[in-house]
């Protein structure tokens, strides 16, 4: 195995790599960039991709046109005020008043396009399930909003992940579009939807593919023993696993697989800094979203959007008022409010709150609550990675809406709040200006089929609040196939 990775390292490294290496699921870029840093190698962007990126490649004109998960969910809300649309989809849009509906609506519809291979598969699909099954509203509803999909993004033109694997594979079959490598190297741990390895066919046609398989992780033939300790608390369970792991040698032999369940990483990350054991990298996915930083940030446009609720205010006190303990006494007597008007016999929160009120209007455009927001921020002391995250959020944001042009369209601040805290728990943290350079490595369970390219002897890796679907490959079921439909495709 090592002369092996030794290889496929010094043909992927370089400023004119021999190969490229196309990442699936569960597997990380910075995992394979760090093994060829460690053999004093440099790789390019193109070297380490995704399937995706390099499909993209293929289709140039896709560059800025691709829609975000935001702004498909919005291009469907504006195609659902059609009338005939609406009656065409009876039984779909019979749920539209469920918690999030456009949000699986849009789940499903994407997840069930990477399930053919192209759109004429597609048609046969169909047809084989009405043989099969009969016909089911539901899922012929789905068949009819797929095809409306695909002629408006046509006549948009925009593009999906979908739309873009098919036309690189039509443009690679035909030979329009050719890779300056003659070789792929293929890592794989989830088994990929039709369309993806519809894709990885054509390509096998004009370039050698080697498939590099995570096994070692599949149920049954895992190499390690499963032992399970029962605690009587989650901060018990994870004191347990410090004590085994300082009882077995150095931090590097090593490595921790989690959920990334925001429980179980903060008493993680806390109690590794309690007993002094350093992180390789603790960056917390989840941390947008439950900091207290992030959270204060937000209150502002909380406290106009939610119509000025005590309980927001209270916590929002503190940091505009020398006096704020006197001003909370006064609020808390009144008992809980809700409203401008309720904070009037206190002048100086009053004053503050109109302020707010001129600020964040009920109504207003991207581009004014992003000047009031960062205006905000500039006025209140947060660490810098703060300001970094919102600018990087808003950067992203603001390319959906062009695409849309709906920059300067006003929405409710209700609604944009609720976008931009979305946005923020699909964001990455930012990159700190510091990282340790040794320690335990934390991997989060989509990371752990990267586990095998350590090259730690007998490392030891601790699975902590896994499940166990972890060990199968993931169903392609939706809201639109369901289980017993893809087992019959």
């Amino acid at each position: 195995m090592t002369e092996n990775r030794d290889s496929l390292i010094s043909e992927i490294s370089g400023l004119k790599p021999k190969a490229y290496l196309i990442l699936g699921q569960g597997f990380v870029r910075e995992e394979w960039k760090s093994l060829c840093f460690s053999k004093g190698k440099s790789v390019t962007k193109e070297a380490i991709q995704t399937l995706s990126q390099l499909a993209q490649s293929a289709v140039p004109e896709c560059e800025g046109k691709i829609l975000d998960r935001s702004a498909r969910v919005e291009l469907l809300r504006q195609s659902f005020k059609d009338a005939n649309l609406r009656a065409a989809l009876p039984t779909l849009f019979s749920h539209q008043f469920r918690p999030k509906f456009y949000d699986s609506l849009d789940r499903a519809i994407q997840k069930g396009r990477l399930l053919f291979a192209h759109r004429q598969e597609a048609q046969v699909l169909e047809e084989r399930l009405v043989e099969r099954l009969g016909i089911e509203p539901r899922r012929e509803e789905f068949f009819l909003l797929n095809r409306f999909w695909e002629s408006l993004l046509q006549a948009r033109n925009f593009f999906d992940e979908a739309s873009v694997l098919e036309l690189a594979e039509e443009r690679i079959r035909a030979g329009i579009f050719v890779l300056p490598v003659t070789k792929l190297f293929r890592a794989e741990h989830f088994q990929d939807p039709p369309r993806v390895q519809f894709l990885w066919q054509s390509l096998a046609k004009v370039v050698e593919v080697e498939t590099l398989l995570s096994t070692s992780f599949r149920k049954k033939t895992a190499p390690f023993i499963v032992k399970r300790k029962i605690a009587h608390s989650l901060e018990d369970s994870v004191q347990f696993l410090f004590d085994e792991i300082l009882s077995n040698g150095e931090l590097g032999s090593h490595a921790v697989v989690i959920e990334d369940r925001p429980e179980i990483r903060r008493s993680v990350k806390r109690l590794a800094a309690e007993r002094g054991l350093a992180l390789l990298d603790a960056r917390d996915p989840t941390l947008l979203m439950t900091s207290e930083e992030i959270k204060t940030a937000l209150l502002p446009l909380e406290i106009v959007a939610r119509n000025y609720p005590s309980e927001l205010i209270l916590p929002w006190l503190q940091g505009q008022f020398e006096n704020s303990g006197e001003l909370r006494k006064k609020i808390i007597e009144y008992g809980n409010a809700t409203g401008l008007q309720s904070y009037g016999s206190v002048p100086e929160v009053y004053a503050k709150l109109l302020d707010l009120k001129e600020s964040f209007p009920t109504r207003l455009s991207f581009s004014q609550m992003e000047e009031s927001l960062f205006e905000n921020l500039s006025e209140t002391k947060f660490p810098a990675w703060v300001m970094q995250t919102f600018e990087k959020v808003f950067q992203a944001w603001k390319v959906s809406l062009t695409q849309l042009e709906r920059l300067n369209q006003k929405r409710p601040l209700r609604v944009l709040l609720d976008e931009l805290k979305e946005k923020l728990r699909s964001t990455p943290p930012v990159v700190g200006p510091e990282r340790n350079s040794f320690g335990l490595k934390l991997y989060r369970v989509d990371q752990a089929a990267s586990l095998d390219l350590q090259e730690i002897p007998n490392v030891k890796i601790h699975f902590f609040g896994v499940s166990s679907a972890f060990f199968e490959p993931r169903e392609n079921s939706s809201e639109w196939f369901s289980v017993r439909d893809t087992e019959i495709l």
